[in-house]
């Protein structure tokens, strides 16, 4: 028999944000003006003559013009999907609030490395101005303190590359494996019936187990000496885990219990609402313990409330 188990209120790791349309909509200005900055930069790096290091300039302002237009690209498209959702009132939830695939869902790894590598190149790339400035500084004093400094910053983006290649050693391991949905939505108050689908890999595995989460996202300000920076959070409201095995072709029936007062998918969030509204989803996250690399799928779940 399965051994089930259930707990509340507890924090998960995640590397990035399921959620991206959570900017509200002054952030546009803000996009718009890094962008501009940006250009300002490349302008300088061709035309300004006392500006020494025009190839370093020239990378910087391309920088600022792709932050401020992934900025400015999210923010327009969270205000798209709200708008859609306000137009799409009173009809069902999940037919305008993601784009489902009623049949199921995989475990979405290869997003995760393809998301990995956009960052890992991405941070990779708003550093290379600074190591061009520094490596052109003639040698000084203080030069061997700006080596340690970046030399830490270097890595630390090592570790993230290497996270990011690990992620895709375990995607090429185990390809990608499928929760098949026997309904669509799932309701709050019913018994939720999933079938895993592991392939070969995950065929005849004893030691698995399933963690079904109501996560709730949001973004959290600290104060630090002054300065004050916001820390992602994925709180889960509401934990069942599951132990189960698989049969010979890596399939395994799952059930969860889902409770009458659980709070039901939103994943367009509305910052511009006092107070803001953050945005819930339901996941659930499978685990196995294996030689070498273990396996990890988290698979985003329809669960919806039938009011």
């Amino acid at each position: 028999m399965p051994e089930q188990e259930k707990t509340q209120s507890l924090f998960v790791h995640r590397e990035q944000p399921r959620v991206s349309n959570v900017y509200p909509n002054w952030a546009a200005l803000l996009g718009v003006s890094v962008i501009l900055l940006g250009c300002y930069f490349v302008a300088a790096a061709k035309w300004m003559p006392e500006v020494s290091n025009r190839l370093a300039m020239s990378i910087a302002g391309v920088n600022f013009m792709l932050m401020g237009g992934l900025v400015a690209w999210r923010t327009f498209r969270g205000v798209r999907l709200r708008a859609r959702a306000r137009e799409a009132r009173g009809q069902q939830p999940w037919r305008y609030n993601h784009n489902w695939n009623i049949r199921g869902a995989d475990d979405g790894g290869r997003r995760r490395v393809a998301r990995g590598a956009a960052a890992v190149g991405g941070i990779g790339l708003f550093l290379v101005p600074f190591h061009l400035i520094i490596f052109d500084e003639p040698p000084g004093n203080y030069n061997f303190v700006l080596y340690g400094i970046f030399g830490l910053i270097d890595l630390a983006v090592l570790i993230a590359f290497c996270h990011v290649v690990y992620m895709l050693v375990r995607t090429l391991i185990f390809g990608q494996p499928r929760i098949i949905f026997q309904q669509f939505p799932y309701f709050t108050g019913q018994i939720m019936n999933l079938v895993f689908s592991g392939g070969r890999r995950l065929a005849n595995c004893k030691d698995l187990i399933a963690e079904l989460h109501c996560i709730k996202e949001y973004y959290e300000w600290k104060d630090s000496g002054g300065d004050s920076s916001a820390i992602h959070v994925n709180e889960s409201i509401y934990k069942d885990l599951l132990h189960f095995s698989t049969d010979a072709a890596g399939m395994a029936e799952l059930k969860f219990h889902l409770p009458d007062d659980a709070i039901s998918t939103d994943l367009i969030s509305d910052p511009n609402t006092s107070p803001p509204r953050p945005p819930h989803y339901w996941e659930l996250v499978i685990t196995s313990a294996r030689p070498g690399i273990d396996y990890e799928g988290i698979f985003l779940l329809p669960v919806y409330r039938p009011d």
